[in-house]
């Protein structure tokens, strides 16, 4: 028997690079706050060694293939993925935006992997984005699907798969953005 590894053959298994309009992205905003208010930094490819790039993105794809595996498990769930666009200067694109039903009123969807045992409530992160994408969506609120690799708790099944609906209030919506847009002039971004 002859086993030969293809995988970088096999264009599916791996997101298509997404087209990325130049200026700011609201996910460059928001990792520089992840370091300045959270101390979670994330190191520039250019910085790591060999070894440590190859684990960063193997981590990387890992978290874009459960992403791929959980728009399939809840193909007809999310909402449709719309190409990035300009909300007051800065680039948003959020993984799904739409009514669910007629009669209802729009939605944001988001789709998330993370290690973390954390609800989205307690994520500041996927608050300032998710809530950034519903203002700029003209939404109040959604869907995080998300896929918790090692569970909700300590011992919990892995991975454990988790619906959650978030909803702002619009006070609440336009002070986040405040915050987005406050920090990135203060940093020069915008």
């Amino acid at each position: 028997m002859i086993c030969t590894n293809i995988t970088d053959q096999v264009p599916f298994l791996w997101p298509e690079p997404e087209y990325r309009p130049a200026g700011v992205h609201l996910s460059d905003i928001i990792k520089l706050m992840r370091e300045e208010y959270l101390g979670q930094v994330y190191p520039d490819d250019a910085d790591l060694e060999p070894d440590e790039l190859e684990a960063v993105k193997m981590k990387r794809n890992r978290g874009f293939m459960w992403e791929r595996i959980c728009e399939t498990a809840y193909s007809g769930m999310v909402l449709p993925r719309g190409k990035p666009f300009l909300f007051r200067g800065i680039w948003v694109s959020p993984d799904g935006v739409g009514i669910r039903r007629e009669g209802e009123r729009i939605e944001v969807d988001e789709i998330k992997f993370t290690d973390s045992f954390k609800t989205p409530i307690d994520q500041a992160p996927w608050k300032w984005q998710h809530a950034t994408y519903c203002l700029a969506s003209g939404a109040t609120g959604g869907r995080f699907y998300v896929c918790h690799n090692f569970g909700i708790s300590r011992g919990g099944e892995r991975p454990l798969p988790q619906v959650y609906h978030v909803e702002y209030g619009d006070m609440e919506l336009e002070e986040n953005f405040e915050q987005i847009t406050n920090f990135a002039k203060a940093k020069g971004m915008i």
